[in-house]
Formats: C-alpha cells, structure tokens, sequence
C-alpha cells in the first residue's frame, strides 16, 4: 500500500505507478513525489538517500524531479 508521508492516506493510480511530480495528497496537500514518500529515502546517508551520487534535494518534502524517486510501499507516518 503506498501512502501519504504526512496524513496516511493511501494513494492508487489504475494508470500510473508514480505520482506526477507535481501532484498533491487529496487529503492534507502535501507533495506525494518527494524524498519523505521514496523507498530510497534514509535520513543519515549522503543527501539522505541510500543511492549514492543524486543531485542534493534541500526540501525532503517538497516536489523534485528525481529520476530514482519510487514511492514507498507501507509508509508509516
């Protein structure tokens, strides 16, 4: 199940696999395409992402462009 970082509330696309970017949780608007969603997301590693060399993303919760970004299956909030 993937879900909101913030509120919990679970995401599901019949056509995506991602979220857009852009897009916002339909409960609290908060960014869905963004470190604190990510599978690859770890607080202490470089950038505090498990895959070495990404480009620096200063705001974990804001929307990015990252091409590893793969939404994290049973998020806990």
């Amino acid at each position: 199940m993937k879900v909101c970082y913030r509120c919990g509330k679970e995401w599901s696309s019949l056509t995506k696999k991602q979220p857009g970017v852009k897009e916002l949780c339909p409960q609290c608007n908060a960014y869905l395409h963004c470190c604190k969603n990510c599978k690859w997301y770890m607080p202490g590693k470089p950038n505090d992402c498990y895959i070495p060399n990404t480009d620096k993303v200063a705001n974990k919760e804001g929307a990015n462009f990252c091409d590893f970004f793969e939404f994290k299956e049973g998020n806990i909030i």
